[in-house]
């Protein structure tokens, strides 16, 4: 990733730094996982859903952050650019 790719960067929460503090101390713990599984029952547009949520994305781009690490350097958390909405399900 370039420094040109990068749109905004901002510092973390301190609960994200003690939750990325801890994913980096222990790589295989599952402690910050988090994962969401729903059953949907009756018709469902896949069309329409993926559409709302990339109006959420579009609406709300902290939903495409991501965070950078490294031992060296303060931690943040940015938006690069070129990232898309589609596929983003």
């Amino acid at each position: 990733m370039s420094k040109k790719s990068i749109q905004k960067v901002y510092a973390l929460t301190p609960m994200q730094e003690g939750m990325l503090y801890h994913a980096m101390l222990d790589p295989h713990s599952s402690s910050y996982f988090t994962q969401l599984e729903l059953g949907i029952h009756g018709a469902f547009d896949l069309e329409i859903f993926e559409k709302s949520v990339n109006e959420l994305i579009r609406s709300y781009d902290i939903l495409l952050y991501g965070i950078c690490a490294s031992a060296a350097a303060k931690t943040a958390s940015g938006r690069v650019s070129g990232t898309q909405n589609k596929g983003a399900l």
